[in-house]
């Protein structure tokens, strides 16, 4: 029994590759996260489509069968020499968890088939397999990506594929030498196997002069009931960073883009390095002449008061001063002053609405002009990860 011979929700690859489907696109990027890969093709005037659970329903969903079938149908029709890129889920398969899913060549890394987890995990990369495997049998140029430590590299099933197609070119890059930013970056390291020898042209060594992004926390064990080693030293992913540093930067889309199309990409790296926009300047407040001089008494009454203490050797802390701002007003909450969102309103219709609130009622305040370009002002932007360019 060879790779070509799997068998998922009831289609065996062997089957599926003689299929007449159209061969309409150029690119398929599965378990797409912010669809950078996607992103470079279809700047580049290319046709290519994405799959991801992130954004829900069944149909994105490779676990289930009208997710699976609809994956199946986007490896078909990628065009001969089109690119299918794979980076399925490795949390089960990372050294972080691995008390958790106690991956050992004994079980085959397998795992504990007795945690959710890790029959996800397991799952996820099965169907990786047999998109990789569909892929190249019908001439397509597959790319595998997983975490250089990751445990699915020696899982049997996918070790077996990539076998079995020739996925053996191999390239490992740091996240840090692509991406950009005023501050500290996540150096997390990606390992990518390929049919094709192109991918070399993705290894890049960090080149960062400062501390990266701690994907980990340290912390003491509580007694919970059931907890080993209590009262030691231990550690544990930070979810929100593990869960970013999985993403592609544009650069790196780029970069993998233009060398399956054979473009130098050494111009990326050369040129300079453009940083995250920073952050819009507080615009500053004026203060009237009697707060200025409400401010100056209360500085001399702290000044007399500590002086005072000095004098008399106390050690004591001084009186706090009295207060100088006087306490706002209540804020009005009149049908003048209030307003609803048109689709948490109880008389917005079904085509307007985004969501059937459970209790309409919901009201938000609204503020002055001004008041909301302050607001504007003080907000961050979103992470370039969360928002990439279009």
């Amino acid at each position: 029994m060879t790779a070509a011979d799997m068998i998922i929700f009831g289609r065996k690859v062997s089957e599926c590759a003689s299929s007449t489907l159209p061969r309409d696109l150029d690119a398929v990027e599965f378990f797409s996260g912010v669809r950078s890969i996607q992103r470079a093709c279809v700047r580049r005037g290319l046709r290519a489509e994405f799959l991801d659970k992130l954004h829900g329903g069944t149909r994105n969903d490779v676990t289930a069968p009208e997710g699976f079938n609809h994956g199946v149908d986007l490896a078909l029709r990628i065009k001969w020499g089109g690119l299918m890129t794979l980076a399925p889920l490795c949390s089960s398969f990372s050294s972080p968890c691995a008390s958790v899913h106690r991956r050992s060549p004994e079980n085959d890394f397998f795992g504990d088939m007795t945690k959710h987890c890790v029959i996800e995990g397991n799952d996820i990369a099965d169907v990786a397999a047999f998109y990789a495997v569909l892929g190249a049998t019908r001439g397509v140029r597959v790319v595998f990506e997983n975490p250089p430590k990751s445990k699915m590299w020696d899982y049997r099933p996918v070790k077996h594929a990539l076998a079995f197609i020739g996925c053996t070119w191999q390239a490992d890059g740091r996240r840090c030498a692509y991406d950009v930013g005023s501050g500290p970056l996540i150096g997390k390291s990606f390992r990518f196997k390929s049919t094709e020898n192109w991918i070399k042209g993705l290894e890049r060594p960090c080149v960062c002069t400062r501390p990266h992004v701690k994907l980990t926390k340290e912390f003491i064990q509580s007694n919970t009931g059931k907890a080993k080693n209590v009262g030691q030293r231990r550690w544990t992913g930070i979810k929100s960073k593990l869960e970013e540093s999985g993403s592609y930067p544009n650069a790196l889309g780029e970069c993998m883009v233009g060398l399956w199309r054979g473009e130098d990409m050494d111009v990326l790296f050369t040129a300079p390095r453009t940083p995250l926009p920073a952050l819009p300047p507080k615009p500053l407040r004026c203060i009237s002449s009697k707060a200025a001089a409400r401010a100056s008494r209360a500085s001399k009454e702290v000044e007399q008061n500590r002086k005072q203490a000095a004098a008399s050797g106390s050690k004591s802390k001084p009186p706090p001063p009295a207060r100088i701002f006087k306490k706002p007003a209540a804020r009005a909450t009149t049908s003048d002053s209030t307003t609803m969102i048109s689709w948490m309103s109880p008389s917005a219709s079904a085509s307007d609405s985004l969501a059937t609130p459970s209790s309409p009622g919901i009201w938000f305040t609204v503020l002055p002009e001004q008041r909301q370009a302050d607001a504007v002002a003080d907000n961050a932007p979103m992470p370039s990860w969360l928002n990439p360019a279009p």
